[in-house]
């Protein structure tokens, strides 16, 4: 009973985890309706971001639980590599055909930063 709950609940935490990064990458690509009304945009601060992430914590945890139940499920996650990330955050002045005038920040290993240094002083 215990490994059907524990299969449910890690399928519902990989959809919502794949929902939400499906909608980042949308949000980050510029395919925004409001992206059209973008007239120009100014960098106004840089800062770098620095951190530690676990990475195939759940996907170690899967396969501890089936080969040693929860003992295995546990040292399965806790064995996940950890990896440390740097980027840099811009925040933009982003302004509109419309006059309106947003702070937008965003990561430098994001479509979304391609996209507004495309519109970079124009």
């Amino acid at each position: 009973m215990f490994a059907f709950a524990m299969l449910i609940t890690v399928a519902a935490v990989t959809w919502v985890y794949f929902f939400v990064e499906k909608h980042n990458k949308l949000y980050e690509s510029g395919t925004r309706k409001e992206d059209a009304l973008i007239t120009s945009t100014k960098i106004v601060s840089i800062n770098g971001v620095s951190y530690t992430k676990t990475e195939g914590a759940v996907g170690r945890g899967i396969i501890g639980g089936i080969l040693g139940g929860e003992t295995g499920a546990m040292l399965g996650a806790l064995t996940a590599p950890t990896v440390t990330h740097s980027e840099n955050r811009y925040t933009f002045l982003v302004s509109y055909s419309t006059g309106e005038v947003k702070k937008e920040t965003v990561s430098d290993q994001s479509g979304r930063f391609q996209f507004l240094m495309s519109k970079l002083g124009k």
